[in-house]
């Protein structure tokens, strides 16, 4: 069995958030519901700052990889 994908994991954690977060709303005085909204607010939290790293880390790479246009290939011919 394959790893589920990232976003498979993320829909999981928000299903999870939000399930939580109505336990909680429908009983806010019962801890085991608080306990878990935090829960599934720190998972999601997380699981969405790998994903935005992820995401910087990969545009930082393509835009570090390409290639830099010699100045007959510039916009401008290569004044500035």
């Amino acid at each position: 069995m394959t790893a589920p994908a990232p976003t498979d994991a993320r829909a999981e954690a928000r299903e999870r958030f939000y399930r939580a977060a109505l336990w909680h709303a429908a009983d806010p005085q019962c801890s085991n519901a608080l306990a878990e909204f935090e829960d599934a607010y720190e998972e999601l939290s997380a699981l969405s700052q790998a994903s935005l790293a992820e995401a910087l880390a990969h545009t930082a790479t393509r835009h570090l990889l390409a290639p830099t246009p010699s100045p007959s290939e510039s916009a401008d011919g290569g004044r500035r």
